[in-house]
């Protein structure tokens, strides 16, 4: 069975990726405003919506962001 792999910047931290891209230490792309700020329990109940199931979660680069891996249970 596959997974799904996702990355996304933590919510509380977000702020990190937008100065850091406004100073030319990420990529534009970090700095650029997002519709959603999703967090593990926001990614819960997309999960849950969706028939998947987080099967891993960390967070990396002291915190700034996240690692879900989902499959279906």
């Amino acid at each position: 069975m596959g997974h799904i792999i996702l990355t996304v910047p933590h919510p509380r931290l977000e702020w990190i990726h937008k100065t850091g891209s406004k100073m030319g230490l990420f990529s534009q792309y970090a700095g650029q405003d997002r519709k959603q700020r999703i967090d593990y329990n926001h990614m819960q109940n997309l999960a849950k919506t969706t028939g998947l199931a987080i099967v891993k979660y960390s967070r990396f680069l002291f915190g700034a962001n996240q690692l879900f891996i989902l499959t279906k249970p």
